[in-house]
């Protein structure tokens, strides 16, 4: 059973008194304050909101490497229920030499987040980059081939 929270605070601390962690820095939370539009928010409602984020703050990621997982307790693995089919291996999508170490790196940061794990399962579906609207790269997982056996009932 997951526990209640408890309630929140009438008169939260000054987030004035914000105390550094090692998981929320300074330089977090200003950006996460400098997110909210100017005026959304009363000066006591900021107050509330960093006495939260510093609450709940192993909730908080701002790298990959700070990411966890959910707990199977809560979350048990599961098997996506498929149709007959074959396994396929695909192969892969070329990537242009001048990302190519950018990717690369990108892909052995997301292993060691526990995103990305080596297999040799009998299926192998692509992946792809593509440029970001302002700077960057974001990988694709292509997995259209995975949405055409998994079952139609499970859709």
């Amino acid at each position: 059973m997951i526990p209640s929270l408890p309630p929140l605070p009438l008169d939260p601390p000054f987030h004035s008194d914000f105390v550094p962690t090692q998981r929320l820095t300074l330089e977090c939370l200003e950006k996460i304050l400098t997110s909210v539009p100017k005026g959304f928010l009363q000066p006591r409602e900021i107050d509330l909101l960093v006495f939260v984020l510093q609450m709940q703050q192993q909730a908080l990621a701002f790298e990959d490497s700070k990411r966890g997982t959910f707990s199977d307790i809560y979350f048990p693995d599961y098997e996506i229920p498929v149709i007959e089919h074959v396994p396929w291996v695909q192969a892969p999508i070329c990537i242009s030499k001048s990302i190519e170490d950018t990717v690369c790196q990108m892909l052995l940061e997301q292993k060691a987040a526990g995103k990305y794990e080596y297999s040799m399962a009998s299926y192998r579906s692509r992946i792809f980059a593509v440029a970001k609207a302002k700077g960057g790269i974001h990988l694709v997982a292509n997995v259209q081939e995975l949405n055409r056996v998994t079952s139609v009932t499970h859709r």
